[in-house]
């Protein structure tokens, strides 16, 4: 096996480096991203259980982020649960970035006579 890494010369070795470096970049994100670290498998159930007892406060959903990232997730989505969803709700930057946006789509662009 090594007689043929040294014939294939010395641009062999950044490849078998790059693919050691995949291979633990792959064990270290298997590691970290388990699904029950992510996504425990009582959280929603606890969470409604909280709501429908205590309610929302600032204690429970400060709880609720530092749990995971799903909780992290719910708090944020508990804590503007009250909040409305119409776009006239936005402040006056965000809807001023996404009218710029939709400016820039090429389905809006005017095509030249030429074309």
């Amino acid at each position: 096996m090594f007689a043929i890494i040294q014939a294939a010369g010395w641009p062999i070795w950044f490849l078998l480096l790059a693919s050691v470096v995949a291979v633990a970049l792959i064990i270290e994100r298997s590691i970290s991203l388990r699904e029950r670290k992510i996504i425990p498998p009582t959280l929603l159930d606890q969470v409604i259980t909280v709501y429908q007892r205590q309610g929302v406060n600032e204690e429970v959903l400060q709880k609720l982020a530092k749990d995971s990232p799903l909780g992290t997730v719910l708090a944020a989505g508990l804590r503007n649960h009250r909040s409305s969803r119409s776009a006239r709700s936005l402040p006056p930057a965000a809807t001023r970035s996404s009218s710029r946006t939709a400016s820039r789509s090429p389905c809006t662009t005017p095509r030249s006579a030429s074309a």
